[in-house]
């Protein structure tokens, strides 16, 4: 691995750490109930690691059993990612104000 693909990775892995922890500072500087705060952290979070999970074991069953089975749940786990992450973007271009000319 060359120096530009090490530089790659820990550009990403630093600027996924500065947004986080950009965020958990506002979110700390505002007047923010904890209770609201753990609330949104939850409903923002816990689906993408469940995804996560869910994709990690299917690949690792897929790995490890080499079954059609195992790798029609993997496929299903990543076309079930492929799809929430269209329709959240589909949805968050309709919900942008419209600019006309």
């Amino acid at each position: 691995m060359d120096s530009f693909e090490l530089n790659k990775i820990l550009g990403a892995i630093l600027g996924t750490c500065l947004a986080v922890l950009s965020i958990n500072i506002a979110a700390g500087a505002t007047p923010i109930r904890f209770r609201d705060f753990i609330a949104g952290t939850a409903i923002g979070s816990v689906p993408k690691m469940a995804l996560y999970a869910f994709g990690g074991a299917a690949a690792m069953e897929a790995m490890r059993d080499n079954s059609v089975w195992s790798w029609a749940l993997l496929g299903g786990v990543v076309l079930l990612y492929l799809c929430l992450g269209y329709a959240g973007r589909r949805w968050l271009k309709q919900s942008e104000p419209q600019t006309g000319a």
